[in-house]
């Protein structure tokens, strides 16, 4: 028996999509808002260090990933990566007047990554300018 409009299987497959739906434009906008009020105050971050020592840098964040000195400029990199398990949704199991099972939707689980390289261009140890590239800079 293939679900119908009017069969409580067709009704419940129909609200789990629109729940999905719902979810994923939710994230969806929460991440677009999120994004352009934090890049601008990451890169504020960022800024704030031009005219720093380097002494004063590695004390606050530490020694770097990697550098590398090129045409009197030293180039400190810091990096970080992240991974995280977004859950899916479970399989819904509904059962008619006759006992056939009928299962439907579920989502698999979601693997994010997300990675940051910050690197601070400095000449004479003064912080002279930086850049960044990567999907996680602005929790950094």
């Amino acid at each position: 028996m293939l679900p119908t409009r009017f069969s409580k299987v067709w009704w419940v497959q129909r609200n789990e999509t629109m729940r999905n739906l719902f979810f994923f434009a939710l994230i969806s906008i929460f991440a677009t808002i999120t994004g352009c009020v934090s890049k601008q105050m990451h890169e504020d971050k960022l800024s704030s260090w031009l005219g720093a020592k380097e002494t004063e840098l590695v004390a606050e964040w530490g020694p770097p990933t990697s550098f590398y000195e090129l045409d009197g400029k030293r180039f400190l990199t810091y990096s970080s990566s992240s991974q995280a398990m977004i859950g899916g949704t479970p399989p819904t199991t509904t059962y008619d007047s006759y006992g056939n099972a009928f299962t439907s939707g579920g989502t698999a689980p979601i693997l994010v990554t997300s990675s940051c390289r910050i690197t601070m261009i400095l000449e004479t140890n003064v912080v002279t300018e930086w850049m960044y590239e990567g999907d996680g800079c602005y929790d950094y």
